[in-house]
């Protein structure tokens, strides 16, 4: 349950791609970003402090419409900055990201679950008591 709210997660902060002919959604690529040989997946909703500078990450290139013959799919490099009171082997801020998202390591053996120094970050979002 846990992986999937977070994988639902990870997909609102995807990159949408939209088709130019149409203007109707052509496909999208989750936000993912490499950094030291690992990769981090994008999440939303968490106030943070960005820290000092780590070095290079790579945005990876995304070819979700490979019909559409465009070549021009590169990665990009960005600068990876630590968060305040985390690890950078736990999580990165990432220049050019939305200021409420984190990229958090993709550990296939984890329980879904955030680390507590993580928690401690997300926002908390106001129940509807209608």
């Amino acid at each position: 349950m846990v992986r999937a709210l977070m994988a639902t997660a990870t997909v609102m902060v995807s990159t949408a791609c939209m088709s130019s002919d149409t203007g109707e959604s052509a496909g999208s690529c989750a936000a993912v970003i490499e950094y030291e040989g690992r990769s981090y997946l994008g999440h939303g909703d968490f106030s943070f402090t960005r820290g000092t500078a780590l070095g290079t990450a790579v945005d990876p290139p995304c070819d979700d419409t490979p019909a559409d013959d465009d070549e021009d799919e590169s990665a990009v490099e960005r600068t990876a900055y630590a968060i305040e009171g985390v690890d950078p082997g736990t999580a990165i801020a990432v220049e050019d990201a939305p200021e409420d998202v984190i990229y958090i390591l993709d550990d296939p053996e984890d329980d879904g679950e955030l680390p507590p120094e993580l928690m401690r970050l997300k926002l908390k979002t106001p129940v509807d008591d209608r």
